[in-house]
């Protein structure tokens, strides 16, 4: 064998272990978390007509992990002013953050803009990462009616 060909394949050998070495995937942790984001609105009827609009809106973020123990403490990041957003643990597997009421929908989109929401969770496992894309309101327009009847 040529020293130029025994240093082509030794260099081939060298560029296959790189790209070996770079190309595989990083382990996900042992209890990732599933992000979630939802935003709702609430009407008060008080009588059998139809309410006139919304009483109020509200905003929630949290995470869910399988197995309890493994996260004790998470937050969100968000475009929003209030970022980062502790999150409470309310219950062995999850996570949460519900909003104060919101009088308009548009005080709700200041709050909480359309954007990344990312929730990053830390504890007894690696911290784990989830990222959402939050790009629309995902409720119904109809205003909801309640009628009831006297037998």
């Amino acid at each position: 064998m040529k020293p130029s060909s025994f240093r082509t394949i030794a260099g081939a050998l060298a560029l296959f272990g790189a790209v070996s070495a770079v190309g595989r995937p990083t382990p996900a942790p042992a209890d990732a978390i599933s992000a979630f984001i939802f935003d709702n609105t609430v009407f008060s009827q008080t009588s059998n007509s139809a309410p006139a609009s919304a009483s109020f809106y509200f905003f929630s973020i949290g995470a869910t992990f399988q197995t309890a123990g493994s996260y004790n403490a998470a937050t969100a990041t968000y475009p929003g002013p209030g970022s980062p957003q502790t999150l409470a643990l309310i219950g062995p597997t999850e996570f949460n953050f519900s909003s104060p009421a919101f009088s308009s929908l548009s005080a709700l989109h200041t709050a909480y803009p359309f954007g990344t929401y990312t929730v990053t969770a830390s504890g007894s496992q690696p911290t784990s990462v989830s990222s959402l894309t939050y790009l629309a309101d995902f409720f119904s327009t109809t205003i909801p009616l309640v009628q009831t009847t006297t037998a």
